[in-house]
């Protein structure tokens, strides 16, 4: 735990962590979030600078949680695992540029050197995104209408969307973006254990991000997606800050807690490749 808290604390370093929260923040409010009636599509930025001049409760997406939940966008699903495993990526590299690693597996075992990496690198990365989605909320909160203004016009519609109670649903979206995080630091965290060039650690998750969501997109329109639908949603880890609505949470639970042993696994094969290294 002593190690885990050290990684935590050079990962977490504020200047890293301070970037990443207004780099997030940049994406959540850059991305799209209500299709207008001319068929253009407006940002969060835009109908906040808007919301003087809009009838907010006309409609639905014009609520908090809708603009909250519209800031992880596409773009912002892409580039976040970058952003939010910076310092983690920066601090690696600056470690094996410098040897300085090699002083620290000579003090630690090795199964505490990859605990210690792997578990911060995945901590790191989901306490950046939590936090900066936290904030995102924070922001928007005292401009937009909340749940229960739009209870006379979409009764049903609220209690079905957003259940009885406001902090309960917040408390569950920010657990699923908490295991969001998680899920996009693991390709990250793998990439650094071979290598040392920050600017491939930095673009590589991006191109795996983008081909991730392909391979997903394009399942949904295949016969197995079509017919479950519900299995192929537990299957899209994208989808984790919803996890605790689906129909099949545990298959998502499941296989990112599989991902996370394997990334595990992973890491102390790739960096303590002699066989009398691994333990």
């Amino acid at each position: 735990m002593k190690n885990l808290l050290t990684e935590l604390r050079k990962n977490l370093h504020l200047p890293f962590f301070i970037i990443s929260l207004i780099g997030l923040n940049l994406l959540f409010f850059t991305s799209e979030a209500v299709k207008g009636s001319d068929g253009k599509g407006y940002s969060v930025w835009s109908i906040l600078t808007m919301s003087k001049r809009l009838p907010l409760t006309s409609r639905l997406e014009f609520g908090w949680l809708s603009l909250w939940q519209a800031g992880l966008g596409p773009w912002t699903l892409l580039a976040a695992p970058v952003i939010s495993c910076a310092g983690f990526i920066y601090c690696n590299a600056e470690e094996k540029k410098n040897r300085a690693e090699c002083f620290i597996k000579i003090r630690q075992r090795r199964l505490t050197f990859t605990f210690g990496k792997v578990v911060s690198g995945i901590v790191c990365a989901a306490l950046t995104l939590t936090a900066a989605y936290a904030l995102f909320g924070l922001i928007l909160y005292p401009f937009f209408p909340k749940p229960d203004a739009y209870r006379e016009s979409f009764g049903s519609v609220v209690d079905m969307t957003y259940g009885s109670s406001t902090a309960l649903y917040v408390l569950k979206n920010l657990a699923g973006v908490f295991l969001l995080g998680c899920f996009m630091s693991l390709l990250p965290v793998i990439l650094s254990s071979f290598l040392d060039d920050p600017y491939l650690l930095v673009s590589l998750p991006v191109l795996g991000t983008y081909l991730y969501e392909r391979v997903i997109q394009r399942m949904y329109f295949t016969a197995f997606g079509m017919e479950h639908a519900d299995i192929l949603e537990a299957l899209n880890l994208e989808g984790l800050p919803h996890v605790f609505d689906q129909a099949r949470p545990d298959i998502s639970l499941v296989i990112l807690l599989l991902l996370i042993t394997a990334c595990f696994i992973l890491y102390h094969l790739i960096r303590f490749k002699r066989r009398d290294e691994l333990i």
